[in-house]
């Protein structure tokens, strides 16, 4: 025996409605509205996919559709969008919302549209668990209260050392004639030659 597939309905279309009411493998509830519509999903009403006309009372099929995306408890139901007609500008508009269907009037016929709510009700489970395998890990940032309690330490060291560091420089200047640094070349990576200068005095 087939699982039956629960639909939520909103709009008032008999047509669209009679088409799917009492259908094999299809439970319908019908909300005539937004919200009604909101208030039985509110109430934790279950639904497999949810067939919402283009134009309803309280609103229209986008901003129910808005709604239910801003609910993650929601994500996993699929949103078909059914028009009374075709229009070019309406379909561009619902697939930039990333809605999941678009039909027009008449609705297909009851196994075809359990094949589509399965269809799509697959492929929101990956794409939700595809988005949750795929978030990255929050980055840490140093705050800048360390970044500034660093430079003032590293700062305060250098000025503390800088004598030392120089008298040490001229003892070495009046011991030999020559330079206080000497130039030491390295090998890096891709047969890079770097150059360092490093204090006589090993500081």
């Amino acid at each position: 025996m087939k699982d039956l597939r629960k639909i939520l309905y909103i709009g008032s279309s008999s047509e669209n409605i009679s088409r799917i009411k009492g259908k094999a493998g299809i439970s319908i509830t019908v909300a005539e509205s937004n919200l009604q519509a909101v208030n039985f999903l509110k109430s934790g009403g279950n639904t497999d996919a949810i067939i919402c006309e283009a134009v309803i009372p309280g609103g229209d099929g986008f901003l129910i559709h808005e709604w239910l995306r801003e609910r993650s408890v929601f994500n996993g139901i699929p949103f078909i969008l059914v028009s009374s007609e075709f229009r070019e500008e309406q379909l561009k508009d619902a697939f930039a919302r990333r809605i999941d269907d678009y039909f027009v009037e008449p609705l297909p016929q009851t196994e075809d549209l359990i094949n589509r709510i399965s269809f799509l009700s697959n492929f929101r489970m990956k794409t939700e668990n595809t988005s949750t395998d795929t978030v990255k890990q929050p980055v840490y940032r140093m705050p800048k209260s360390k970044r500034l309690f660093d430079i003032a330490v590293a700062s305060g060291a250098l000025l503390f050392l800088s004598p030392v560091m120089l008298v040490i420089m001229l003892a070495i200047r009046l011991e030999s004639k020559g330079r206080v640094y000497y130039i030491s070349k390295r090998w890096a990576g891709k047969h890079l030659i770097l150059q360092a200068k490093i204090n006589a005095s090993g500081i």
